[in-house]
């Protein structure tokens, strides 16, 4: 038996498989917000939520609702979402 004559192109490798996106149903406001995965930034948390209609604006803080107190999320924080994650986004000169 002989081997394969060489060739000259290389083989490419075969590309990962991309995640299959799921699908994320979060609460801004008390109004849902759907998502496409599990990680996001405070920033794109806010601009789906304003994308999909909740009252919000970009220079709103938010907040992820907790048990026993509310954890603030920056714009560049990237945090894991659930169909069960809550969050509050209220204006910066908002004292209550």
């Amino acid at each position: 038996m002989q081997a394969p004559p060489e060739t000259t192109e290389h083989a490419q490798p075969a590309p990962h498989p991309q995640p299959h996106p799921e699908g994320v149903e979060i609460h801004v406001n008390e109004q849902p917000v759907h998502l496409v995965g599990h990680r996001h930034t405070g920033l794109q948390i806010k601009e789906a939520a304003i994308g999909q209609g909740v009252k919000i604006e970009l220079d709103f803080l938010l907040y992820l609702e907790r048990h026993e107190t509310n954890k603030p999320i920056d714009d560049d924080q990237e945090v894991t979402v659930t169909d069960h994650s809550r969050f509050e986004a209220i204006s910066d000169d908002d004292n209550s």
